[in-house]
């Protein structure tokens, strides 16, 4: 009887299949990869560079219980893509000398890579000075400035999504490794398309940025002018379509309202 040998790991890699279990190899799955090869594209691997923190041991504290303490962010405290930097907890300053690779850098597309692995967060324009983030993120650096937000963009959409659920190890705790990220297809239009879709996005961050002070500014003046105000019957339509904004909500019910379009001029 003739034996076969499956090869290296990295071998299967060139190839795009590494992998021995059937969800990998669902018709589905091949059927959205090719359409997606068969348009302009990039790997992640050709336009990144990725690493993980490894830290020994970590404690983190409760904010403000440090003197000197330093930000350490992890996937809870990533909501709807935004995060409150105020709660997130904080690590001893020895902890930024000790683990550089931990270090946070502002353009930097933070991927979680555990359990269902849907957290994706972007270091924009507000970040403390200094932060590390956990080792449940991969840090993604892209080679070629100015690009970070396209990318972010694809993070956020379908395109990824259904990508995850191909790569991800088929094992008892899901996860995502350097290796299958590194295959991630990109698709990757003209230049020009590209900036328009990455500005876009930032200029929606920023506006989500100040979502909530917009709407405590605006529901001051209310009560201003009028006094006893009522809101609890001014709600958007019931259907979150982004056509009017009818009234204000208490800021623990934005979420699903902090979309750029539903708080842009009408």
């Amino acid at each position: 009887m003739k034996t076969f040998t499956l090869g290296s790991y990295s071998g299967w890699i060139a190839i795009g299949g590494y992998r021995a279990d059937a969800e990998y190899y669902r018709p589905e799955h091949r059927e959205f990869f090719a359409s997606l090869i068969a348009l302009p594209h990039r790997r992640l691997g050709q336009i990144a560079k990725m690493r993980r923190p490894q830290y020994r041991t970590t404690m983190s504290h409760d904010p403000g219980k440090l003197s000197e303490g330093i930000k350490f962010l992890s996937p809870t405290e990533v909501v709807n893509q935004s995060v409150d930097w105020s709660i997130v907890r904080e690590v001893g300053s020895g902890v930024w000398d000790e683990y550089p690779v931990g270090r946070a850098t502002k353009g930097d597309l933070l991927l979680e890579v555990k359990g269902d692995a849907t957290k994706v967060y972007l270091l924009g324009d507000a970040y403390p000075p200094k932060a590390m983030v956990s080792g449940s993120f991969q840090q993604i650096r892209l080679k070629e400035e100015r690009q970070e937000w396209f990318v972010y963009a694809i993070f956020l959409s379908g395109v990824w999504r259904r990508q995850k659920q191909r790569l991800q190890s088929n094992i008892n705790i899901k996860y995502v490794d350097k290796e299958a990220l590194q295959t991630v297809i990109l698709p990757w239009p003209i230049q020009q398309l590209r900036t328009a879709i990455g500005n876009k996005i930032h200029a929606a961050e920023r506006l989500r940025g100040t979502a909530n002070t917009n709407v405590e500014r605006a529901i001051h003046s209310i009560c201003e002018l009028f006094i006893n105000a009522n809101f609890a019957g001014l709600t958007p339509n019931a259907d979150g379509a982004c056509d009017y904004f009818s009234g204000f909500f208490s800021s623990k019910k934005l979420g699903q309202f902090h979309g750029a379009q539903f708080f842009g001029p009408k």
